[in-house]
């Protein structure tokens, strides 16, 4: 019984925290597009979700479902948002690791993780006959990255409840992402 409580007290205090975060980063995202201007829309949020993350990587990993389908919509300093929000993820995910003491024996063990490092060799090794080599290592630096992501989305998303989230996320990104790209027809 104690356990049902627990657990619905942790769905309330959520939500709570939603309902409070929420205007609270619309005010403070209000407020710094007026003093700064409006890039300043995307750095409250942004910032939000970065200190969101060091403390609950779930959080950046569903940031990053939203972010993924729209991969080439927001660039800083030459990098996407994407990529940014995944090493975020990754280094939050390490750091809870590392501090945690965690064993990642689990995770390395999977029967999908120990294919996914095969596969992976011999895309290595197939840029040994690559005609052009150039792209065929960018693309390999992407499966490199896709797989890191791989691994850090097995082990945060333990539950169907935070895998409804994820999924969710990409969903939201994906209306986002198509809300994008209507515009006028000429």
């Amino acid at each position: 019984m104690s356990r049902m409580s627990t657990a619905s007290e942790a769905r309330r205090s959520r939500a709570a925290l939603v309902w409070i975060g929420a205007p609270l980063l619309v005010i403070a995202t209000a407020v710094a597009i007026s003093v700064w201007g409006p890039r300043a829309a995307l750095a409250v949020p942004v910032a939000g979700v970065a200190v969101a993350t060091v403390f609950q990587p779930v959080v950046g990993l569903v940031a990053l479902a939203v972010a993924i389908p729209m991969e080439d919509t927001v660039m800083v300093s030459g990098a996407t948002l994407t990529k940014l929000l995944g090493v975020l993820v990754a280094g939050a995910w390490l750091l809870h690791a590392f501090v945690g003491r965690r064993s990642l024996k689990d995770i390395v063990s999977s029967p999908v993780v120990l294919l996914a490092v095969l596969f992976i060799l011999f895309a290595s090794a197939s840029t040994l006959w690559a005609e052009y080599v150039a792209p065929t290592r960018g693309v390999l630096m992407r499966l490199v990255m896709f797989f890191a992501l791989a691994v850090v989305a097995l082990d945060l998303v333990r539950s169907r409840e935070s895998a409804t989230y994820v999924l969710r996320a990409l969903v939201v990104g994906g209306l986002i992402a198509a809300l994008l790209t209507i515009g006028p027809v000429s």
